[in-house]
Order: C-alpha cells, then sequence, then structure tokens
C-alpha cells in the first residue's frame, strides 16, 4: 500500500509541472511541458516537440485510466505532412488496478488514423498545437 501511495504522489507531482523544458537528454526533442490547454485527460497529458531529418513533430499524449491516446503533426516550414490519432489500451486493468497489478502492464493498440490534413478541423488543432511552442518552434523551423 505504501509503494501505492508513493506511485500516486510521484504522477500527482509530475503533472502539477506546467513550463516549458528543453530536453537535455535527447538532442532531437526541442522542448516539452505536461497538460497542454485543451488537451485534459484523466491522468495528465505531455507536449512534445521534435525534428528529425528536417521535419519537426508536435505529439500530443493523453494519459487515461486504461489507455491514452496520441495526436501527432509532423511538418516543415511550408506544409503540414501528416496528421495521425493512435489510441492505445492497457492489459491488466492499466492505471485502475495499480494495487493488483503494481505498475506491470503492456500497452496494446486499439485503433489509428491519419487525419485529413486538408480538412479545416485538422488545420486549425495543428495551429492551435503550434502555439504551444513559440520560441521553440521558430528554432525548429530555423534550422
Amino acid at each position: 500500500m505504501k509503494s501505492y501511495i508513493s506511485i500516486i504522489i510521484f504522477i500527482f507531482t509530475a503533472l502539477q509541472n506546467t513550463q516549458v523544458v528543453a530536453a537535455q537528454n535527447n538532442s532531437n526533442q526541442l522542448a516539452s511541458f505536461d497538460n497542454p490547454v485543451g488537451y485534459d485527460a484523466p491522468e495528465g497529458s505531455s507536449a512534445k516537440l521534435t525534428r528529425e531529418n528536417n521535419i519537426c513533430t508536435i505529439k500530443i499524449i493523453q494519459y487515461g485510466e486504461t489507455g491514452k491516446a496520441i495526436l501527432t503533426w509532423s511538418f516543415d516550414q511550408f506544409t503540414l505532412y501528416t496528421a495521425t490519432e493512435k489510441i492505445t489500451g492497457y492489459t491488466d486493468g492499466g492505471l485502475t488496478m495499480l494495487s493488483l497489478n503494481q505498475g506491470k502492464f503492456s500497452e496494446y493498440p486499439k485503433s489509428s488514423q491519419r487525419l485529413d490534413i486538408h480538412l479545416a478541423a485538422t488545420q486549425k488543432d495543428f495551429q492551435r498545437v503550434r502555439g504551444f511552442f513559440p520560441t521553440q518552434l521558430a528554432q525548429c523551423l530555423a534550422r
């Protein structure tokens, strides 16, 4: 029971951080922060900006008790190339059964779809998430 409480306190403390943090351990990750506005989730959420092979990627991960949703946009200075949504589930009860599975569960794919990058809703979401990283996005696109 004591380790279960420690896990809850750790998760709660981690979710309280809302500042953008430049990553130091991954040269491709330019910035990340927790709990992006509008992407709330029961167990928290995160946003990350990365760059690889001249392509910038923004990834939003929303954590739930029984799985997570991952939204990804890949783009350069002029073009949005892809937008995807992936939903995964957790085995063994996931976060709802921590006292029984002791944090030992795995993920499995539930659904994955490529979003239509020409739809107004997709473009609106893309512009919104770009706004999460004003300084770092300029750095990503300028390289």
